[in-house]
């Protein structure tokens, strides 16, 4: 399940023309139904999309393990693809980190607490505030999610690419930047099958590519006009060019 809210005001705002009333009735009658039957199966899992204006939501959203019988939660940012979504994303500061501080601090385990919390805002704060070691959510990642685990992503057309950014040419933004990702593909199913497609040569050296990621860092740097687009960067790279990717620097996450 994909949540921007858990209020049906909030629900009503975020995503038009969506009944949230009968959404949840429905979970809840699938958690019942799993109780009755003594079913472990299917997991419920829910994707909260955060944004300035539903933030306030998620501690409601994270009461639905009890309400639905949720096992999961994934907590992303939203896709900037337009400038009204622009105005909602949560890390203006984090997207340029990598270019300030490369000093570390390793922490003990402390309570979830309001103080604990105080400290490490005042820690963490600033343009060289330490990296939290252990937690790579907080620094970019420099990482393709899809490749990491072993996905590809099929299109409507049998066209098939190494993850979901590339199925489709699209825009969005990075920072203020409106950046063109063209779509690319390894092949289509009409003509070979996944597995001759995962084998290919060309496939391989992409996903070898995206093991090592050695790509400009675009998200972080974002100063030439070749941000604007994946088809080529600074180091050489040509399309598909992933430095401005937001999945691969942890900030957009897929269940």
């Amino acid at each position: 399940m994909r949540a921007q809210w858990a209020k049906e005001d909030v629900a009503a705002d975020v995503r038009r023309e969506n009944d949230l009333p009968r959404v949840m009735a429905n979970l809840e009658r699938l958690r019942d139904l799993k109780i009755r039957k003594r079913y472990e199966r299917p997991l419920i899992g829910i994707s909260f999309v955060a944004m300035h204006r539903n933030l306030a939501e998620l501690p409601e959203v994270l009461r639905l393990e009890h309400r639905v019988g949720a096992h999961k939660f994934l907590v992303s940012n939203v896709y900037p693809h337009t400038p009204e979504l622009l105005r909602e994303i949560l890390y203006w500061r984090s997207i340029g980190e990598s270019l300030w501080s490369r000093s570390t601090i390793r922490m003990g385990r402390m309570d979830p607490n309001r103080d604990a919390a105080v400290l490490l805002q005042s820690v963490l704060q600033g343009p060289y505030g330490p990296r939290l070691e252990g937690a790579e959510l907080l620094w970019p990642s420099d990482a393709c999610p899809f490749v990491s685990r072993g996905s590809t992503c099929v299109r409507w057309d049998g066209q098939v690419s190494p993850c979901l950014p590339l199925l489709h040419t699209h825009t969005s933004y990075l920072e203020d930047r409106l950046r063109t990702h063209t779509a690319y593909a390894v092949g289509s199913l009409r003509e070979r099958s996944l597995l001759e497609l995962w084998a290919a040569p060309d496939y391989v050296a992409l996903r070898k590519r995206l093991e090592d990621f050695d790509f400009s860092p675009c998200t972080a740097c974002n100063s030439c006009e070749l941000a604007s687009e994946n088809q080529e960067d600074c180091f050489g790279n040509s399309l598909p060019t992933c430095g401005g990717c937001l999945w691969a620097q942890g900030f957009i996450l897929c269940p």
